[in-house]
């Protein structure tokens, strides 16, 4: 789910979808809290990725669809704040086991609020300054700018929403991929093969294909920057 849209209210709602979710998002919990702690974490040795799946199952509790923030953005925020705290205390915890079902004062409603104004009031803005920074360096790898790709983004959803699929070929081929991160080309002959696409259209598309596919390969560095490629993908832009 990582990967595809994520329906918040169904996984809220239904117990099954949000233990597949939670289970499905363990390398993210992973990455974050392991980034956080500056070490290598390790599942059933560590607590702070228990921590960090409790603050993610309390994030689909807390999230807000309405504010039109990327879930997984908001998660990384909550799992962050909660990492925080559970270091702050720690010293008075002895290390009690940890259960996804536990609401100890540690984190009450009020700290998932807090941690919800923080995140709409100020840390959106700083991350999405963030992301545009990152991804335009990431870009000049390639000889590509922000400007192009005003140039380079097809006027008609029905042509954005073919790129935008090619991308997602193109991020998921393993091969492909690779050779796009490494030579900072695009195969475009093979590309071609399994995507349908003539090699001209792939040509003249390059830049917008590249930019879609790197923000996939990437897409928990640049978690806000990639919801303008679901947005394309599902048909609602």
């Amino acid at each position: 789910m990582t990967s595809e849209f994520i329906d918040i209210p169904a996984i809220k709602n239904s117990a099954t979808q949000r233990n597949d979710f939670l289970a499905l998002n363990k390398p993210f919990v992973a990455k974050i809290a392991s980034r956080h702690c500056g070490r290598y974490l390790i599942w059933g040795q560590d607590d702070e990725l228990s921590v960090g799946l409790i603050a993610l199952n309390q994030a689909i509790d807390a999230y807000r669809p309405d504010t039109n923030v990327p879930f997984l953005a908001f998660a990384r925020r909550v799992i962050e704040r909660k990492l925080t705290d559970f270091f702050r205390k720690e010293k008075r915890n002895n290390h009690l086991p940890i259960a996804i079902g536990d609401s100890d004062e540690e984190f009450s409603p009020g700290d998932i609020s807090r941690a919800w104004e923080d995140y709409i009031e100020t840390t959106v803005r700083q991350e999405r300054a963030e992301e545009i920074a990152g991804f335009t360096k990431l870009l000049a790898e390639y000889q590509i700018n922000f400007s192009d790709l005003e140039f380079a983004c097809p006027k008609h959803q029905d042509s954005r929403q073919l790129l935008t699929r090619t991308a997602h070929l193109l991020a998921q081929h393993q091969e492909l991929c690779k050779r796009l991160l490494t030579k900072k080309q695009v195969p475009i002959k093979d590309l071609a093969k399994i995507s349908g696409l003539s090699p001209k259209t792939l040509e003249k598309s390059r830049k917008y294909i590249v930019a879609t596919a790197l923000l996939l390969h990437y897409q928990d560095e640049f978690l806000h920057l990639r919801e303008f490629v679901q947005i394309y993908r599902e048909g609602r832009g």
